[in-house]
């Protein structure tokens, strides 16, 4: 792994992804996802989704189970604190995924 991070290309791929992580914003995440995670990360629940209901949201916001929303709330969490878009935490999130995945099935 710590030869591949080292890579050239892999560094490149690594800074266009997180220039479209800045510059680029996937819809359904704006729409849907980071609306109900900026909810449920100001009132937290047992049932985040009985939140996100009451607030007016959509049913298919976010059709994904607890350890999906636990997996987000973390960065999310720190994006809001610091006050940065929430939508940076979101698809950081999904950035350090594909850094698990690769350590995992990357060899």
């Amino acid at each position: 792994m710590k030869k591949l991070c080292f890579n050239p290309f892999f560094i490149l791929g690594l800074l266009i992804r997180l220039a479209l992580i800045v510059t680029m914003a996937p819809h359904p995440a704006i729409d849907w996802y980071v609306p109900f995670l900026d909810i449920t990360t100001t009132h937290l629940s047992v049932d985040p989704w009985a939140v996100w209901l009451k607030a007016g949201g959509a049913p298919a916001a976010f059709p994904y189970g607890y350890v999906m929303w636990m997996v987000f709330l973390p960065l999310v969490f720190i994006a809001k604190l610091m006050g940065f878009p929430l939508q940076y935490g979101y698809q950081l999130t999904l950035l350090a995924a594909d850094f698990v995945l690769l350590d995992l099935f990357g060899n």
